[in-house]
């Protein structure tokens, strides 16, 4: 599974986008948890704010064991070799 959420609305605020990552990951963790023969997922990440996105990574590795990610190149910055990422 992979989700397409509102955190990839570039005025969405970083930090109300790391609540809805959590939610979605933690609630697809438990999907997969019930049904692992049924079903894969993608973590997801809030890209507005790299930082928080290192975090839930972290997280979704070693909490959740999320082996995969997905990403959108739709970010505030157009060039993901910006000097703040």
């Amino acid at each position: 599974m992979c989700l397409m959420t509102c955190m990839y609305k570039l005025q969405a605020q970083p930090e109300h986008t790391l609540d809805l990552a959590k939610i979605l990951n933690d609630d697809l963790a438990q999907s997969v948890a019930k049904y692992p023969t049924r079903f894969a997922a993608f973590g997801t990440l809030p890209m507005q704010a790299p930082e928080l996105a290192a975090q839930e990574l972290k997280r979704c590795v070693k909490e959740l064991g999320r082996p995969s990610l997905f990403y959108s190149m739709l970010l505030r910055y157009s060039d993901l070799l910006h000097a703040t990422i």
